[in-house]
């Protein structure tokens, strides 16, 4: 694989993205693997968003692939299927993790919460809120991931710094680049749920 897997940097921006041989790669893979996870599968009870679910699986299969195609739980996004974009992040007991480098049977006695779970239409999370006060979202693909992060962040650190937010954040890519709202609507947030307490 040589220099397929590197990080190429980019002097003229600030991100540094993977070389797409790579994401072509671990796309490839991870369909392999997908296919071979269904020839092992057993029965495995999830709860997600509050509701109880039996699944029949491979236990190695990844959270987001049990989320998005058993459960048809859209809300999470595949990315990169490497942990490098946070596209997929959940919460799994209270804590922000990769849905797509968790397997389903780690995730098996656990509380699973995706965006789904996070708030209501009638009852918004102060981060939901806040991204919709600050208009954060461009395209949109990568915000339920970011929502859930900065979520996670707040639950621990009710008045996060722009350093405590930038490192909460710094695994969570937005190619729009919406850095700046992001930050802002996270501090909105924290104001928010120090007033509820």
């Amino acid at each position: 694989m040589g220099g397929m897997c590197k990080i190429l940097n980019r002097p003229d921006t600030a991100v540094q993205i993977l070389d797409p041989r790579s994401i072509l790669y671990f796309t490839a893979r991870s369909i392999f693997f997908r296919n071979l996870h269904k020839k092992r599968a057993r029965a495995m009870r999830l709860t997600v968003n509050g509701t109880v679910h039996d699944v029949d699986v491979e236990p190695e299969m990844p959270l987001l692939w049990v989320l998005r195609d058993e459960l048809a739980t859209t809300g999470v996004k595949y990315g990169c299927g490497i942990a490098q974009c946070g596209a997929c992040t959940v919460h799994l007991d209270g804590q922000a993790v990769r849905s797509c480098q968790i397997w389903a049977e780690d995730a098996e006695g656990g509380e699973v919460t995706t965006i789904e779970g996070l708030g209501t239409p009638d009852a918004l999370h102060a981060v939901q809120a806040a991204w919709i006060a600050h208009q954060v979202a461009q395209c949109g693909y990568c915000q339920s991931g970011q929502i859930m992060q900065a979520a996670a962040l707040l639950a621990e650190n009710d008045s996060p710094s722009d350093r405590d937010i930038d490192d909460a954040l710094s695994g969570n890519l937005c190619r729009c680049g919406t850095y700046p709202r992001i930050r802002a609507a996270v501090k909105t947030a924290a104001q928010s749920l120090r007033g509820k307490t």
